[in-house]
């Protein structure tokens, strides 16, 4: 059926190869244990003449050894051929000899790149090995047997010989060749993978800039080669079983996950979309890309990312047809439909999603907004037909009923289409529900369970019911914590027989149940806290301790944080580590959860800091009041995401400007004379950065406009011998103002904000514009025909310009570092700076006669 559907290249199928030679080493088995018997009961066998002629013939001592060594060596190559199947299959060991070396390479040696490939296969967890010294070679059969010695007089060493040749140690080998070449991607390794006996995979032959980046993307290209042939290739490489990827679609996927580990989001994002571009059907990677845009706060293209899994799902409306995928791709690609459907009904719950696409956002561009719904309406709109799956259309129906909101509110019409929006989120949940298995037999082993999905349409319901929007508010809060903790036991459960009840077990329950019933219990908390912001919205400090600390909440708060530590005490420390900024700072659900003691000593337990892992509680419980400041200063420069993103673009631009001040300082010392082309080049690049720093000062929430300043300054400097630019995201821990501090902004949110309403308002905009226009007028000049038309030929002309766009961008980066406070006196001096550099033009200009 599989041959129906046309295919790339592929490679032999191990399984198939294992089960050919194990049929084949049974047969030969079967034959000598037949013809031992032929030999030794040979005499009693009566049959016509010619037949007994025969037998008497083989059962002779001078023909029977032949034969019984022939049938010995058969054998042994069908056993060898099940274990080469076995260790390509498993993967077992794959040896990686000493790279060749042609010529020598200056700074490096064939022994440490080999050590450098070997620890890449290792990352990859594949494992390698070095050819033990003086071990015989992995030939073929008959080369293994030639170095050895057969003879029918010496049957000891006869069978030592046979297990040797029978039974290899590896079947997979990588060679490689060191070579190099005068070109700005001069460091090449050629490796070629080995099927052994003699079957070589393609041969990759890759160029860059560095030693240790050839090497990584030539263990890249091994792995593709190999990573198909073994049981290894699941998860994301499921659907290529047998198929070549191609080397540039681990690379990327590689790449992303190593940028997400050093928090470089920017960059991981555009290493998902190349993944996907190599591999537009993988779900997983396209699943993994929704995941990193919901961490960083892009939670319309999260939700376009999902609806373009569930329109993979049911092409044309109907259901993949059978035989396209093997059972483990399949299962791969069901779980990532199900992880999408249950992301989406979270995402249309909560207030995040309907706050970036209709909410007021202060301090951003006009028409921001607008033109941020007309970009995705054109998206997610041909993504919302109905495909014949209940959970799937009612996900669908909100998004349409989303879409059609075209203008922009404050808090109470945010809060007006999210209520509109909770009946489909709950109707989709319920669907998903009902298609999930009803016994959790082994819910640890599942993507999603009825009980995880079950919690959260019981937080879906009570977010109604708390605000009174169904007419069934509590009006006994007394009756609350117990109707909460009977939501929680049976949340996803249906406690009739015939429906496959199974009675609740505590142990049984994994680390999202737990999650969401913590969720479930801190819900009051939440939305009592909004009202209280509601309430006292210039207030500085919230009457926390006053409001939102009576019985009922002490209750609620001591379950919610029970379940937090349940579901901790659920996975391992690596696992919970990457949990630490989602429970402390981004999930919405806890934001009334995070004021209580029990949830500061839950923090300290579980999530310690890194300056006093053991006394922080007790500091954090007596400056309650600064945290609170703190959090009321979040809240008026937006969302947590949008804090985040602004952060990440004030270390952006510092990074730059401190890249392009050392940058151009270099320039200054180039010691000679220069081809006007040159400086034309120079100064095309500084009018190319110059804009892109002022689109993303401008546009900061813009991803795209980050990571081309990002790339391209990255790419311009490592060009001219400098590092590459580096941003990160800050972390929970890194955001977080001292806290005896008056000022309780994270910092660079709050130094990004300052800077830029320094040089937005009339006389900053116009300084920059003159400046740009400046930059162009130096690229006109510079690229006329004639040479003459500005007097460039001296180099102390020329270090002086340099110095001068030097002392620009020190300036900004002084302005963004925090060095230089005050922002009007670093107005007056950047705009100091950038008249010099006109006024060095210009001299420039009347040196070369020009008008």
């Amino acid at each position: 059926m599989r041959n129906f559907f046309p295919r790339t290249a592929q490679c032999p199928s191990e399984p198939m190869a294992l089960a050919r030679s194990l049929v084949g080493l049974l047969a030969a088995l079967a034959l000598l244990l037949g013809f031992g018997w032929l030999v030794g009961d040979a005499a009693h066998i009566h049959h016509p003449r010619l037949l007994r002629s025969s037998i008497h013939t083989v059962t002779r001592p001078a023909v029977a050894g032949p034969i019984a060594l022939a049938l010995l060596v058969l054998c042994g190559r069908l056993l060898r051929g099940v274990r080469m199947a076995w260790l390509a299959w498993t993967p077992g060991p794959i040896v990686v000899p000493d790279f060749s070396m042609p010529r020598a390479v200056k700074g490096t040696t064939a022994e440490q790149l080999t050590a450098s490939f070997r620890a890449q296969l290792g990352l990859l967890r594949l494992d390698t090995a070095k050819p033990s010294p003086g071990a015989t070679p992995q030939g073929s059969f008959i080369d293994v047997l030639d170095s050895g010695t057969l003879s029918e007089s010496d049957i000891m060493r006869t069978l030592l010989t046979l297990l040797r040749a029978s039974w290899p140690v590896n079947a997979l080998e990588v060679t490689g060749v060191i070579q190099e070449r005068a070109d700005p991607k001069g460091c090449g390794i050629a490796v070629q993978p080995v099927r052994l006996p003699g079957q070589p995979g393609g041969l990759v032959e890759v160029w860059e800039s560095s030693w240790e980046l050839a090497t990584a993307r030539a263990a890249d290209g091994a792995v593709a080669a190999l990573l198909p042939r073994t049981r290894l290739c699941r998860g994301p490489w499921a659907s290529w079983q047998r198929f070549l990827p191609p080397r540039e679609l681990l690379t990327a996927y590689r790449e992303a996950g190593e940028l997400i580990a050093d928090r470089r989001y920017d960059e991981a994002l555009a290493r998902y979309r190349e993944a996907l571009e190599r591999d537009p059907t993988n779900l997983t990677v396209a699943l993994q890309l929704g995941q990193l845009q919901e961490k960083i706060g892009l939670f319309i293209g999260a939700l376009t990312t999902y609806q373009r899994i569930l329109a993979l799902d049911k092409p044309d409306r109907l259901p993949l047809p059978n035989g396209l995928y093997r059972r483990r791709s399949r299962r791969e690609w069901e779980r990532s439909v199900l992880i999408a459907k249950y992301r989406q009904v979270v995402l249309l719950s909560q207030g995040s999603l309907v706050r970036e696409w209709c909410g007021q956002f202060k301090d951003e561009p006009c028409h921001y907004r607008k033109d941020l719904r007309d970009h995705f309406k054109g998206e997610l709109q041909p993504l919302t037909l109905h495909r014949h799956d209940p959970a799937a259309d009612a996900l669908a129906s909100g998004i349409e009923l989303l879409i059609e909101h075209r203008q922009s509110g404050g808090p109470a019409f945010v809060e007006e289409v999210q209520a509109r929006l909770l009946p489909f989120a709950y109707k989709a949940g319920y669907e998903l529900a009902r298609s999930l298995w009803r016994l959790e037999l082994n819910p640890w082993g599942k993507p999603l369970t009825r009980r995880t999905v079950g919690l959260t349409l019981a937080t879906l319901r009570w977010r109604g019911r708390i605000r009174g929007e169904d007419g069934a508010g509590t009006k006994r809060p007394e009756r609350l914590v117990r109707r909460l903790r009977r939501a929680a036991l049976i949340s996803g459960l249906r406690p009739w027989l015939w429906a496959g009840w199974a009675p609740p077990l505590p142990l049984r329950l994994t680390w999202q149940q737990h999650y969401n019933a913590a969720c479930l219990y801190a819900l009051p908390l939440a939305l009592e806290r909004d009202e209280c912001e509601r309430e006292h919205p210039e207030d500085e400090v919230l009457p926390l301790d006053t409001a939102l600390r009576d019985k009922t909440t002490a209750a609620l708060a001591r379950l919610a944080v029970g379940r937090l530590e349940r579901a901790a005490s659920r996975a391992d420390s690596a696992f919970v580590k990457t949990r630490r900024d989602w429970v402390l700072e981004e999930d919405l659900d806890l934001r009334g959860l995070r004021y209580h003691p029990e949830f500061r000593a839950f923090e300290a337990a579980y999530f310690p800091s890194r300056d006093d892992p053991a006394g922080l509680i007790f500091s954090r419980s007596q400056g309650q009041g600064q945290d609170q400041a703190r959090e009321r200063a979040r809240l008026r420069l937006g969302s947590r995401a949008r804090i985040s993103q602004t952060d990440y673009a004030h270390e952006l631009l510092g990074a730059v400007s401190a890249r392009w001040h050392e940058l151009w300082h270099r320039r200054s010392d180039h010691g000679g004379w220069l081809d006007p082309h040159a400086l034309a080049c120079w100064w095309s690049e500084e009018l190319e950065i110059w804009r892109l720093y002022s689109s993303v000062v401008e546009h900061r929430f813009d991803w795209l406009l980050r990571k081309e300043l990002l790339v391209t300054a990255s790419e311009r400097a490592v060009r001219e011998g400098l590092e590459p630019v580096i941003a990160r995201y800050r972390d929970q821990e890194e955001g977080r103002e001292p806290t005896g501090q008056a000022e309780a902004t994270p910092q660079g949110a709050h130094r990004f904000q300052s800077f830029k309403r320094a040089v937005s308002d009339g006389s900053g905009r116009d300084m920059l514009a003159r400046y740009e226009r400046q930059l162009e007028d130096c690229v006109y000049v510079l690229s006329l025909a004639d040479a003459g038309a500005v007097d460039l030929s001296r180099h102390a002309r020329i270090a002086q310009l340099c110095h001068a766009h030097a002392a620009t961008w020190q300036t900004l980066e002084e302005c963004l570092s925090g060095r230089l406070v005050d922002h009007d006196r670093a107005v007056e001096l950047l705009r100091t700076r950038m008249d010099n550099v006109q006024a060095l033009w210009r001299q420039a200009q009347d040196a070369a006669g020009r008008p």
